[in-house]
């Protein structure tokens, strides 16, 4: 019988991290993190720089190894003898523009692109991304003419698309097994971040993302989590790779209550070579709200926590950042339902009771 594992290194210091540091410390496992924060406030630190190489590879040592975000030293982890994802799958994923090649050449359904500079933008409307380092709406501009201010640089142009809808897929993989969590659908605001998903989309084309999403894992051949993005295309139906992350995923958060094996714990067992868990939704529908700072920046005071916390399957979630700042993730709300209209009524009710507010320091 193998040697239960001792250790798990994480990289970056954000919610994400948090949360795979909490279903790690339910196996009894030593966290250690490299990032500019401490997800947990009692956890051993390691180096404090993500881009630094020396400070990335001082997880070496762990039994296991994960990141939380894309944005880290890609030469620090081909350092580490066990890290997921494999650092040649983060240095391909931190480029869209690389992504979307991959796509192409081995015909995954994407939107046509070009790799282009902001000179070279000839036709419109057009979607232009910065190929490295945009997330949450950032990064990503929609340009409808000549006099629309662009990036400047090298940068992904995009077809616009008419999207109808926009669903994601988290797929688990070892080196030998791979599940797949239930198709979600995201509600986004007017500022592109994810206001809600509901689990699963209550929509037809889930099979279809779901079989895709596989199919885009098996290609990577991807070790670790992957969440898959898709636009569905208003009028013809079509599924859209819109891109990929190599880690847990805001889509997946609702796992934690809503299903046999959450996303967090499902990368902790990935990472420590332990056996992936069941991907089951034990109820029959889950949704997840952000709490999203508001307009002001201050010290976080979280309105109707109360009421929320008195109400049955409902579970918020705070990520304990001492600051809050316009659109800043500071938690989330899991909702639980048997029938997908009460599951909508319980999201409206959360939306409308959840509040985070600045208060001066």
């Amino acid at each position: 019988m193998a040697a239960h594992p001792k250790s798990l290194g994480i990289v970056g210091g954000g919610q994400l991290g948090r949360m795979i540091a909490l279903a790690a410390m339910e196996l009894d496992v030593k966290v250690v993190v490299v990032g500019r924060g401490d997800p947990c406030g009692f956890l051993e630190s390691g180096g404090s720089d993500l881009l630094n190489a020396d400070d990335v590879a001082s997880l070496a040592a762990c039994d296991g190894a994960t990141i939380e975000v894309e944005e880290v030293s890609v030469e620090g982890l081909e350092r580490i003898p066990r890290i997921v994802p494999r650092a040649a799958h983060v240095r391909l994923i931190q480029d869209k523009g690389l992504q979307k090649e991959f796509f192409s050449d081995r015909g995954i359904p994407t939107a046509d692109f070009s790799v282009s500079t902001n000179a070279s933008i000839r036709g419109f409307p057009v979607v232009q991304k910065l190929r490295r380092g945009g997330y949450d709406g950032r990064g990503v501009k929609v340009l409808r003419s000549p006099e629309d201010a662009a990036f400047s640089g090298e940068c992904l142009l995009e077809d616009l698309i008419d999207v109808k809808a926009e669903l994601s897929v988290i797929v688990a993989r070892d080196e030998t097994t791979a599940k797949t969590y239930p198709c979600v659908e995201q509600v986004f605001t007017p500022d592109h971040l994810a206001a809600y998903i509901v689990s699963p989309a209550p929509r037809p084309e889930r099979l279809e993302a779901e079989r895709l999403a596989s199919r885009v894992a098996e290609e990577m051949d991807f070790v670790g989590l992957l969440a898959v993005e898709f636009f569905l295309e208003d009028g013809t139906g079509r599924l859209l790779v819109n891109e990929v992350a190599p880690r847990p995923h805001n889509s997946g958060h609702h796992t934690i209550e809503a299903n046999a094996t959450s996303q967090f714990h499902q990368i902790t067992r990935i990472a420590l070579g332990l056996a992936l868990g069941d991907t089951t939704q034990t109820r029959p529908f889950a949704a997840t709200v952000n709490l999203l700072g508001g307009q002001d920046s201050g010290v976080p005071e979280y309105q109707n926590l109360e009421k929320l916390l008195a109400t049955p399957d409902v579970y918020p979630h705070i990520y304990g950042k001492t600051t809050v700042s316009p659109n800043r993730k500071m938690g989330h709300v899991t909702v639980l339902a048997d029938d997908l209209p009460t599951l909508r009524a319980k999201v409206d009710f959360v939306r409308a009771n959840s509040k985070v507010i600045a208060r001066p320091p």
